[in-house]
């Protein structure tokens, strides 16, 4: 089961994961997700390959992970598969 991506944005420009143990999916609320697609977070970063699939990659205090976006679920939430956590 998917858990919502746990994070503290420190307000510096950086953020803290909040998720322990790493989850296999997360799920980001659809304004923040907007604002990672937008770029407005110098930790998060998205990005789209050739295939049209989204990936999003973290830069945080504690960890680096990597996400792909699986897909859209009610309420306009975002589904994501977690690739990498360390």
């Amino acid at each position: 089961m998917a858990e919502p991506l746990d994070y503290t944005d420190n307000g510096d420009g950086t953020a803290t994961l909040n998720n322990d143990p790493a989850p296999d999916q997360v799920t980001i609320a659809r304004v923040p997700w907007e604002h990672m697609v937008l770029g407005d977070f110098a930790w998060a970063t998205v990005t789209r390959d050739e295939d049209g699939t989204q990936h999003l990659a973290i830069t945080a205090t504690n960890v680096t992970a990597t996400f792909d976006r699986l897909e859209t679920l009610p309420g306009r939430v975002t589904l994501l598969q977690t690739v990498s956590w360390a």
